[in-house]
């Protein structure tokens, strides 16, 4: 037990000088100081080890030119809290995968999809499309046919999110 809480306590104070440089860092290298502890915590410095651990779309993004990386990293945020409004203020409801098709856009190593789905569970059950970030490893939960938790707007039923799948 002693080597695990050596490697513990080792893990601990590594994150402790982390935190403690990134105080000290401006706030217009902030984010890409943010970035860099991110892709060191994922091993993913090297694009062509990404490329062997993971998948080609991350791989790609990680040999970009940092500004790049971090316009992406922007994109994804923004999406990420539409996401977030619609979880905390949309209506809860059932989706249903009825297709899926890649839109060819691809932010932070992640491919962006056009999911039509059919809406039950706020009045007559209807078809609605959902524009939505997928990454690879996480692409064959979202098969024609499988059922999601998801939020809509309220005020505009056709914004849809999709969330946590059912079953």
């Amino acid at each position: 037990m002693k080597w695990f809480d050596k490697k513990i306590k080792a893990h601990q104070d590594q994150a402790f000088r982390t935190f403690a440089e990134m105080q000290n860092v401006p706030p217009e290298q902030l984010q890409a100081a943010q970035l860099n502890v991110i892709q060191g915590a994922q091993g993913h410095y090297d694009p062509a080890m990404a490329a062997v651990l993971s998948d080609q779309e991350t791989a790609d993004f990680l040999a970009l030119p940092q500004a790049e990386q971090m316009r992406q990293q922007q994109e994804l945020q923004a999406y990420g809290q539409r996401l977030r409004l619609l979880w905390e203020t949309g209506t809860d409801v059932e989706v249903t995968i009825t297709s899926i098709e890649a839109t060819g856009v691809t932010l932070g190593g992640q491919r962006q999809y056009t999911i039509g789905v059919r809406v039950t569970g706020a009045g007559e059950p209807y078809q609605a499309s959902a524009v939505q970030m997928i990454a690879a490893p996480m692409f064959a939960s979202f098969a024609v046919g499988a059922r999601f938790s998801g939020r809509i707007n309220p005020r505009d039923r056709a914004e849809v999110g999709i969330f946590q799948r059912i079953g």
